[in-house]
């Protein structure tokens, strides 16, 4: 009884503990049902306990959050993962399609243009020397089928009474018809080409006259240049002549004014 009254001291005094002896104390230790009680009515682990509830009570609401987010979660992984391989893919297009520009860029430069122009003339030349031009024949003239040497089938104008023969008559007519016509043009060719020809003789004509008249007023003036050339020529001949008589002139006075001075004009010692 006293131990029930002093267990009910400890429960109801924290430091009551202190009051038990030593074999009460392991007796206490010893039975494990009060030390759970004991430990029970502590406001501590009460206090723990409430604690512990209310954690274990977040951790279910926040485990249940977590588990109504797993499928979106799961959904925003794989719509992260399609993002970064379309990602990856549009970045490998980017170098891909960078690199393809930088290799056209260098192939469609001026100097590369104009290297490759280049080449294509030297290839087209040689090309060209190679093969010859091809020059197409020209076409054929149509003619109209010779006329039979005998004509067996001699048919009138009334062969077509008959429904018989119509369509030779007019067979016949439709071809007799092409070949005047054929006549007729060929006539109207000849007549054009003649008058061509006429006409082309013509213009010879007028051209070898006028060619004929030039020749003769270049030849005038030819002419009137040598004569002049020549006059010019005389006249400065004459100048040359005049000269030299005029010196020569003058030459034979001054010689002769040289005799008077020597000879006296007078002797000395003369009657």
């Amino acid at each position: 009884m006293n131990t029930m009254s002093n267990f009910k001291d400890t429960n109801s005094i924290p430091d009551g503990y202190r009051a038990l002896n030593t074999s009460e104390l392991q007796e206490l230790l010893q039975d494990e049902e009060k030390m759970d009680q004991i430990v029970r009515l502590n406001e501590k682990f009460q206090e723990l306990q409430v604690d512990r509830e209310i954690l274990l009570t977040s951790n279910r609401s926040l485990a249940e959050e977590s588990l109504a987010r797993r499928p979106l979660l799961n959904n925003g992984k794989l719509q992260l993962a399609e993002k970064y391989r379309d990602l990856t893919n549009l970045a490998t297009a980017c170098w891909e399609k960078q690199s393809r520009l930088e290799a056209d860029i260098q192939k469609h430069s001026l100097q590369t243009a104009q290297n490759l122009l280049q080449e294509d003339v030297v290839r087209a030349e040689e090309q060209s020397e190679d093969k010859p031009a091809p020059i197409p024949d020209r076409p054929k003239e149509w003619n109209p089928r010779a006329p039979p040497e005998f004509v067996r089938d001699v048919m009138g104008s009334s062969a077509g009474a008959g429904s018989g023969e119509f369509h030779v008559y007019r067979h016949l007519r439709r071809r007799e018809y092409q070949r005047q016509d054929f006549l007729d043009k060929m006539t109207e060719k000849q007549k054009m080409d003649l008058d061509y020809l006429d006409k082309v003789s013509d213009n010879q004509q007028a051209a070898d006259v006028r060619t004929a008249k030039r020749r003769k007023k270049r030849e005038k003036l030819k002419q009137k240049k040598l004569m002049a050339k020549k006059a010019k020529q005389d006249a400065n001949k004459g100048e040359d002549s005049e000269k030299s008589s005029s010196s020569s002139e003058e030459d034979d006075q001054e010689r002769e004014a040289e005799d008077d001075a020597e000879a006296p004009s007078f002797v000395m010692g003369k009657r």
